[in-house]
């Protein structure tokens, strides 16, 4: 379906194909070989939903949940997560996941989103084991435990999220559920500054600026620490800025 030319998918839809409802769906929503239309996107998504089609129902949520092609409906986006995902839509269950543990659209239930992001994380989900390891270290939805927060952070920063990069060398920086280890922290931090991150802008470039100083063990470079700094504060990390104003730069 997706090789096929936009004309010919029209065709389809015109004729009630249902995978061609999604697939144009789709290109609505991403504004793939035409202009994005979300609300056009969000008609088609509905169709398609009321037809049994589960992948579009988890779309139909998304629109809901964003606000895109028609109001913002966090209450209607959850009924739609939960359809789907006793369907076994993962994307969908992910989703539920979220709107447990933030309150969205229901009541905020952190034992059900702790028990659905540790079954997430066993079959390799690199988001899901993100919340695990917040989770853990804020005691929500399960006791507080800082090993097991590092854990499952560090798994979801070598399975790729991009996210859990900053955080796992923040944990290696100040040992938080591991021993101190400023090799790896720099790795990390590293890796999530090659993302644009500027939490992780400042951190290392106050590092670099203020070298053995810091109790760290690594070469002072003062003109790539205030590299760093200013590629945060332009992004508008306020730590950045003051310390750029202190050093009169």
């Amino acid at each position: 379906m997706q090789k096929k030319k936009l004309s010919e998918i029209q065709e389809l839809v015109r004729e009630g194909d249902l995978n061609a409802i999604c697939e144009l769906a789709y290109r609505k929503y991403d504004g793939i070989g035409i202009e994005k239309d979300y609300e056009g996107a969000f008609e088609l998504y509905k169709q398609a939903s009321e037809k049994g089609n589960i992948k579009a129902t988890y779309n139909l949520g998304n629109c809901y949940y964003y606000g895109e092609g028609t109001r913002q409906n966090l209450k209607k986006a959850f009924e739609l997560y939960k359809q789907a995902s006793e369907k076994e839509n993962e994307n969908a269950i992910y989703m539920l996941a979220l709107c447990y543990l933030f309150g969205y659209g229901t009541e905020e239930d952190c034992g059900k989103a702790f028990k659905i992001f540790s079954e997430l994380a066993e079959k390799g989900e690199a988001d899901a084991e993100f919340h695990l390891s917040n989770m853990y270290y804020e005691g929500k939805g399960t006791e507080k435990d800082l090993k097991e927060s590092f854990k499952h952070m560090k798994r979801s920063a070598e399975a790729g999220y991009r996210e859990a990069y900053l955080w796992t060398g923040y944990k290696y920086l100040h040992g938080e559920g591991i021993e101190i280890n400023d090799k790896e922290a720099i790795k990390w931090l590293e890796k999530s500054v090659e993302e644009e991150n500027d939490i992780a802008q400042w951190i290392l470039g106050m590092i670099y600026l203020e070298g053995a100083d810091n109790d760290i063990n690594i070469k002072q470079n003062k003109e790539y620490g205030v590299e760093l700094l200013k590629k945060s504060a332009k992004q508008g990390n306020k730590e950045a800025e003051a310390k750029l104003q202190e050093l009169k730069i």
